[in-house]
């Protein structure tokens, strides 16, 4: 039987944000992958030299208070 490697949170934030172009929020990283500190993790990978874009959406929750979220985008890779 083939062992399982374990993939690390960061591994898979940024698969997810290259194969999907509406990029990822910390909604989704929780929900899909059991992120709870999401801007650690895009710090991370900055450092590495990913580089990834922010922006900043305005939204209400379902209550109707006002929101601003970030939502991740990758852009590509610079040697750090």
């Amino acid at each position: 039987m083939a062992k399982q490697v374990k993939k690390s949170q960061r591994t898979e934030v940024l698969r997810y944000m290259k194969t999907h172009k509406g990029g990822i929020t910390n909604a989704i990283a929780y929900e899909k992958f059991g992120v709870s500190r999401m801007g650690s993790v895009i710090s991370d990978l900055r450092k590495q030299g990913w580089l990834i874009d922010t922006v900043m959406v305005e939204s209400t929750t379902r209550y109707g208070n006002p929101v601003r979220y970030g939502r991740y985008f990758y852009r590509g890779y610079e040697d750090v």
